[in-house]
């Protein structure tokens, strides 16, 4: 500790804390300004469910089971049964941790995506889970496009075509709200998560 500037963490904190607030403020001045502008009392009562301190739960709206892979790129896969066991054995180990994730890293044309596939289809196919998600991360808008087609398959109250950032705040609300807790698998090509 000797060396370090005491203030350092403390100035890390407040910049977090002023970030996070700001953010907020601007989330209330949208839901502001959408209320002046005329929307019909649904879309108002889910506004202020968002902005309330015990939202309602979506859990039982969404459309499930609900799988959303994309296509595969190869037919040269070579079955990778020990990677996908390893991510099995990961997932099934006893912890602590409610909410458990890994990340499958390697150069462009390994086959991470490919295993991360199997291991998705395999889980729904067993019923392991209720819903396979992929978002693609090539690019931010593929990131945000991603979450608009995720609210439009679930079916999410609120969902409008092309409103990308107000589709991503319903998918990740239905993700916290959810007893479905999910198992995050990270498949980055690019070396990039956006």
């Amino acid at each position: 500790m000797l060396g370090q500037d005491p203030w350092k963490r403390l100035k890390e904190m407040f910049d977090i804390t002023s970030h996070d607030i700001e953010e907020s403020v601007k989330a209330v001045e949208k839901a502001a300004a959408m209320s002046h502008h005329g929307n019909k009392s649904n879309d108002m009562t889910w506004l202020y469910s968002m902005m309330s301190l015990n939202p309602r739960s979506w859990k039982d709206q969404a459309t499930l089971p609900c799988i959303m892979l994309p296509p595969s790129r190869s037919s040269r896969f070579f079955d990778r049964d020990d990677v996908i066991d390893k991510i099995e054995k990961h997932f099934n180990e006893r912890s602590s941790q409610a909410f458990r994730s890994i990340a499958l890293y390697g150069m462009a044309g390994v086959g991470k995506t490919h295993v991360a596939i199997k291991y998705a289809q395999a889980q729904f196919t067993k019923r392991s889970v209720s819903a396979v998600l992929w978002v693609e991360a090539e690019s931010k808008m593929k990131v945000r496009q991603s979450f608009t087609d995720i609210a439009a398959r679930l079916r999410l109250p609120g969902y409008v075509a092309h409103n990308h950032d107000d589709n991503r705040l319903l998918v990740l609300t239905w993700l916290q709200q959810t007893s479905l807790w999910p198992r995050r698998l990270h498949c980055s090509v690019s070396g990039k998560l956006y």
